[in-house]
């Protein structure tokens, strides 16, 4: 009797470590096929296809990531025939406008990035309201032949009507510049006007200002010092920014892109800037 309970409670053992082996294989078994599937998705190949050029035709397919945020094909039209639409860019290689376009883009979305941080939300209301008053502006306002030609030429490059823009693709673009707007205007405003010691190496600098008022001359002063300021501060972000490119036409020129985007470093030392629920400190 004795011995039967022995060998049942061994037989119970045995069939225990069975499991436990069969439980571990399993195990095994599955973390193998996660580090396949890791290792797969690392190896994917960039999409091949080639960029679109027209709005219609193009896609919502991501092509690239920065700092999280995403360019669509669709976004990457727009701004390439903006830039393939501008009379300074007629004689340009395509190499070069692609290279201008997607340096932009990587530019827009580190600065979306950082207003979004710093407190600045997408706002769709903002966004739709802001479209109306620059359709409103444009309409009231005195526009040459050249300019209307320009916008025609910029819509067909596209695509689309000028109906089809206004309802469909503007309220995105200012959905996504606004918060970059809001971003600049607070550094803008809390930016600190120049020192007399500033103004006066201005001056010997500009000799050509000496005919502008004191208060013509500290603005202009403190425009063209905030705008050294704003060059080196959106360099710094995107020198720090997580670029993820996702398409092969773009990665052949990534480099080229980024060089493009590099401003040079100097010394001054900016004071206490508040910008949006965020309080720092910069020096670029």
């Amino acid at each position: 009797m004795q011995n039967s309970k022995e060998e049942i409670l061994k037989n119970k053992a045995k069939r225990t470590q069975g499991l436990r082996g069969l439980a571990i294989s399993f195990i095994g078994i599955a973390i193998m096929l996660a580090m396949g599937s890791l290792l797969l998705h690392q190896l994917q190949p960039l999409a091949s296809a080639p960029l679109a050029k027209n709005w219609k035709e193009a896609s919502n397919r991501v092509i690239l990531k920065v700092n999280g945020q995403v360019v669509t094909e669709r976004e990457w039209v727009i701004q390439y025939q903006k830039l393939r639409q501008d009379p300074g860019n007629q004689a340009k290689l395509e190499q070069e406008i692609q290279v201008e376009t997607l340096a932009y883009l990587i530019r827009d979305k580190a600065l979306l990035a950082e207003a979004l941080r710093k407190g600045f939300p997408l706002d769709e209301g903002e966004a739709r309201t802001y479209t109306e008053e620059q359709r409103k502006a444009l309409q009231s306002s005195p526009e040459t032949s050249e300019e209307r030609a320009l916008f025609d030429k910029f819509l067909k490059g596209l695509g689309i009507s000028e109906e089809e823009y206004w309802r469909q693709i503007a309220p995105q673009i200012y959905l996504l510049l606004l918060p970059q707007m809001h971003l600049k205007e607070q550094l803008y405003a809390n930016f600190p006007a120049p020192t007399l010691e500033e103004l006066d190496s201005y001056k010997k600098e500009h000799p050509e200002s000496e005919s502008l008022s004191e208060a013509a001359l500290a603005q202009k002063a403190r425009d063209e010092e905030f705008e050294k300021y704003w060059k080196n501060y959106t360099a710094d972000l995107i020198r720090t920014a997580q670029i993820e490119i996702l398409a092969k036409d773009l990665k052949e020129i990534e480099n080229e892109a980024l060089k493009t985007l590099q401003a040079p470093k100097t010394s001054r030392a900016f004071p206490k800037v508040e910008v949006g629920f965020l309080s720092v400190c910069e020096k670029v």
